[in-house]
């Protein structure tokens, strides 16, 4: 049962992240506020390291910091460490 709950919490948050990358392109487009980095890498952190991946390659946003990639894989890893070990 947990192993399903944190699967289903997982989709949430890639989810969620894919979409605040896409609204931070929009913003930067437009030339509005932006959205901290330190939210982006919050929600990578969180779980979003694949709907964070894919927003960047989709929308071209943050792909020349390497940053964000290192942060996907390093919460790519603990994820799934926490998957194989606490589920």
């Amino acid at each position: 049962m947990a192993f399903l709950f944190m699967i289903i919490y997982l989709l949430i948050i890639n989810i969620i992240t894919f979409f605040i990358f896409g609204l931070d392109k929009l913003y930067a487009l437009k030339g509005y506020y932006r959205i901290s980095e330190k939210i982006l890498f919050l929600l990578i952190f969180l779980g979003g390291f694949g709907g964070s991946l894919i927003a960047m390659f989709i929308f071209r946003h943050k792909i020349r910091k390497y940053k964000f990639f290192l942060g996907n894989f390093f919460s790519f890893f603990l994820w799934l460490y926490l998957l194989l070990n606490f589920a």
